[in-house]
């Protein structure tokens, strides 16, 4: 690839010469042209689309903050290059003053995104990309980080803006920490934190084939891309219930950006100080509402007991843990599920006159569906939650399913009986 970016540079360079141009517009447009190759990692005009520049010239705006006439600078320099020269016809003039409505970019889920790279075998690409997705870099933040800047004690990382505008600061994921404290004790670079042989940075278009590769290999039939994983770090911290305008605020992108209609307004900025990578992403379809048959605990159950009205005991921490173990099950989280219900059992008791559970299953005066219920949560239930609480790491773990921990029915037996012995 270095071949190609030099071949594209000689091409241009050449071209420009022989037309006469002045030299300060043979350097801009020279200087344009292969920013936005080394931006996507592309050298040759067949490789780009009108989406491509679209993407380039509003990345200039939205996160760079750039001027108009430095946008209006970089557009004729593009234009000369795809249509001058290239014969192209693509309306590259005006784009911004036009506001091209941008068509949705595929975001991959989480898991398309580890199971990528766990398929990238060079320690240092997979880096780059991980870095890129858990930190919401660009291609050319990431492949441009110095050892100067990580701050691997407050799991930071310092990312340079353009010249007099200081840096901006991101989290450095716990999961990727590690990775790259090993990587750099092993290769000791003297600069560039992914340097190659000759000291220079690793090439962009290095990281993108290998994260085209393991797309190809998985199967995926959407194009991703180095800037798909910012998109993905965007959407799924908003899914993990960020508000999106610190996001923005997070990667140094103005609020006019596309994303700005999804913004709140009066609500105080936060720090980002969670990476996607190091948590669970829910799906679509895991985040979309619950039906009421699919609740652990049925939302008209909880509305009863909220309804009780006890002089001696105040039943919200027993409501909140029914609706924490609602939004545990909904994202299949099942070791939580059976951690949740275990303590509903040690935290009920007193309602129902008992100081244990265990007094309950064998003391309480109820019928016997009742106490067969209850032995069911004392006997079975204790043992699954126990056997995850407290049993010590193993050579090989076996994760729980929903029908290990489904103890829905016995849960509701005990739930009415507090209902109807409270009313």
């Amino acid at each position: 690839m270095d071949k190609k970016r030099e071949q594209l540079e000689a091409y241009i360079e050449g071209h420009l010469l022989r037309r006469k141009y002045a030299d300060k517009t043979r350097e801009s447009y020279a200087y344009w042209v292969m920013r936005m190759a080394d931006f996507f990692g592309k050298y040759e005009a067949s490789e780009f689309t009108i989406s491509d520049i679209e993407d380039f010239i509003r990345d200039m705006e939205d996160r760079q903050s750039l001027s108009s006439s430095t946008i209006k600078q970089a557009a004729n320099a593009l234009h000369f290059y795809f249509n001058t020269l290239e014969k192209k016809e693509y309306e590259v003039r005006g784009l911004r003053e036009k506001q091209v409505k941008r068509i949705p970019k595929y975001v991959p889920t989480q898991k398309e995104i580890l199971d990528i790279l766990s398929l990238i075998r060079s320690k240092r690409t997979k880096l780059v990309v991980a870095l890129i997705y858990s930190s919401g870099l660009n291609l050319e933040e990431a492949i441009s980080l110095k050892i100067t800047d990580i701050d691997f004690e407050r799991n930071s990382l310092r990312v340079p803006l353009k010249k007099g505008q200081g840096a901006r600061h991101v989290i450095l994921a716990d999961c990727v920490k590690p990775e790259l404290y090993s990587y750099i004790r092993e290769n000791n670079p003297t600069k560039w934190i992914f340097e190659i042989n000759n000291g220079n940075r690793v090439n962009p278009s290095t990281i993108q084939k290998a994260i085209t590769k393991a797309t190809k290999k998985l199967g995926i039939s959407q194009q991703i891309t180095s800037k798909s994983l910012r998109y993905a770090y965007v959407k799924h911290l908003e899914t993990l219930g960020l508000h999106l305008l610190d996001i923005l605020d997070e990667l140094g992108m103005s609020h006019q950006s596309s994303f700005a209609y999804y913004a709140r307004l009066n609500q105080k900025k936060e720090r980002i100080n969670i990476s996607p990578i190091d948590r669970r992403v829910p799906t679509a379809k895991q985040i979309t509402r619950v039906k009421e048959e699919d609740c652990y605990v049925s939302e008209s159950r909880i509305n009863e007991l909220a309804e009780i009205e006890h002089s001696k005991y105040d039943l919200t921490k027993l409501i909140e843990l029914l609706h924490e173990l609602n939004i545990a099950n909904n994202h299949q989280m099942y070791i939580v599920v059976a951690m949740i219900v275990r303590s509903i059992l040690d935290h009920i008791p007193p309602i129902l006159e008992c100081s244990t559970f265990s007094e309950v299953t064998n003391n309480y005066q109820s019928g016997r569906s009742f106490k067969k219920s209850m032995l069911h949560l004392q006997n079975s239930l204790r043992n699954v939650a126990d056997s995850f609480l407290h049993q010590q790491i193993r050579k090989s773990e076996v994760l729980p399913t929903f029908s290990q921990i489904d103890f829905r029915a016995d849960l509701d037996v005990l739930l009415a009986e507090i209902v109807r012995s409270k009313k």
